[in-house]
């Protein structure tokens, strides 16, 4: 299976700035804009409810392209929507 590896454990040097970044999710937040909950969420696209919980919580050290495609098209949204890169400040 194909995944792609996403986590905020999971960092890296930018190289223009030097600085530490990490990739977070953004689900918890796309859920409030759009109304939606996880069970609501889960029933419509099929991927288990502690599957789209450990996404909210960025407790996922990856995601299968086929549960972000479904997650994806169920939120109409992009997959770039789902992922937010932030700067580690010491």
């Amino acid at each position: 299976m194909i995944h792609i590896f996403l986590s905020r454990v999971y960092s890296w040097y930018n190289t223009g700035m030097k600085q530490k970044t990490n990739i977070i999710f953004r689900l918890d937040e796309i859920l409030k804009e759009k109304g939606r909950g996880v069970r609501e969420l889960s029933r419509a696209t099929g991927v288990s409810t502690s599957t789209i919980m450990n996404i909210m919580n960025n407790r996922s050290k990856a995601i299968y392209l086929d549960v972000l495609s479904r997650l994806c098209d169920e939120l109409q949204i992009e997959p770039h929507d789902i992922c937010k890169k932030v700067v580690i400040k010491h």
